[in-house]
């Protein structure tokens, strides 16, 4: 009887944890100029990582936020094979906290115009003017620093 208390105790308080933890995270689009968001405009940034094999990568670029959850814009990428130019789409997401989530879907100028997607998480600074981010996917260990111009 007891290991039966326990047990429902034990998973009414985990459910309990999980939507305090889901109400407190809600993810939400982006607004222009809200407190814990990302202001939108025009922001530069710089990456700088490891892919697998200890490859390094780093790169720059501009990013436009329309203040809806989109972005545009361009990157240099720098790796020991060469320089590639891309163009940059894709979408975020942040959270009442100031945390949030990015995907880019980058078109390489390759041969191929090769199409890459990179995920991010991060973290809004100086009233939504300046984003740290670090890139979620396998195989890539990276840093971002993303500031409005």
């Amino acid at each position: 009887m007891r290991s039966t208390q326990r047990a429902a105790f034990g998973l009414a308080l985990a459910l309990g944890v999980a939507t305090v933890l889901a109400a407190a995270f809600s993810v939400t689009s982006v607004h222009a100029q809200t407190a814990a968001g990302v202001t939108a405009g025009t922001f530069t940034f710089s990456e700088s990582g490891t892919l697998v094999g200890n490859q390094g990568i780093t790169s720059i670029g501009l990013l436009k936020l329309d203040g809806k959850g989109n972005v545009t814009g361009n990157e240099t990428i720098h790796t020991p094979s060469g320089t590639l130019q891309a163009v940059v789409t894709g979408t975020y997401q942040t959270a009442a906290d100031g945390t949030g989530s990015m995907s880019l879907s980058l078109t390489l100028n390759d041969d191929n115009s090769t199409m890459v997607t990179n995920n991010y998480e991060f973290v809004t600074a100086s009233a939504g003017k300046m984003i740290h981010a670090q890139r979620v996917d396998p195989g890539v260990v990276s840093s971002v620093t993303v500031e409005q111009q």
